[in-house]
């Protein structure tokens, strides 16, 4: 009883901070340990543990509905795990969370700043692909875009802004203040995330841009 005790500490924090338990060379190196900082040294090193990372990621990845697979009926692959791998590594280098936002919102329209690898901008962004895409063949291209576009303000309302405004797709909602003309406003920025609307497989394609308009002489 006197060595779960004293061992009850490192086995609390370490399931805490990494979802995993003590390694029994790192119970032993506690036990061991008989200086009076030995728990703020427990704290020190598994918040800079990839466990750690992992465990803060895997919150982030399920607020996101991060997923392998497109979702609809086909439920084909869907390879997005650069972008995990990506949110792992921003909470292990401890991105600021403003930053954090900013290249996950818009990662393909700003430029890597110092210290960040010259694709996590691109990385980050794949969020925009963290939603249900259909491969089927004949499906109507404006009719999806319209689906793709209500399900990313959707999801963007309800990770940054702790807000359902989904609800509001279809109704007011008084209690928010949320009415249905404003719920199609952020697709105006949502829009402008360049991207192929899906993949080579099928499904939807950007559509060919119409020659600008010239004046006759």
């Amino acid at each position: 009883m006197r060595f779960l005790r004293a061992h009850q500490p490192l086995r609390r924090v370490t399931f805490d901070l990494t979802g995993l338990p003590p390694t029994p060379a790192a119970t032993d190196a506690f036990l061991a340990d008989s200086s009076p900082d030995r728990h703020e040294k427990i704290v020190a090193r598994l918040l800079a543990s990839p466990r750690h990372a992992e465990r803060m990621a895997a919150w982030w990845l399920d607020l996101v509905r991060y997923a392998d697979t497109v979702g609809y009926h086909g439920d084909q692959p869907h390879s997005i795990s650069p972008y995990r791998d990506w949110v792992i590594k921003a909470f292990l280098d401890d991105v600021p969370f403003d930053r954090f936002t900013v290249l996950q919102l818009a990662g393909d329209l700003v430029g890597p700043q110092d210290g960040e690898h010259p694709d996590d901008p691109i990385l980050a962004s794949a969020y925009n692909r963290l939603l249900q895409t259909t491969h089927e063949g004949g499906l109507q291209a404006k009719e999806y875009r319209a689906i793709y576009q209500a399900d990313r303000i959707r999801s963007v309302s309800g990770a940054w802004m702790g807000a359902t405004i989904g609800c509001a797709q279809c109704h007011d909602q008084q209690v928010r203040s949320l009415h249905v003309p404003r719920f199609p406003r952020p697709r105006r920025l949502l829009r402008r995330h360049r991207r192929r609307e899906a993949s080579c497989q099928g499904g939807l394609r950007r559509q060919p841009q119409p020659a600008p308009h010239t004046a006759r002489p």
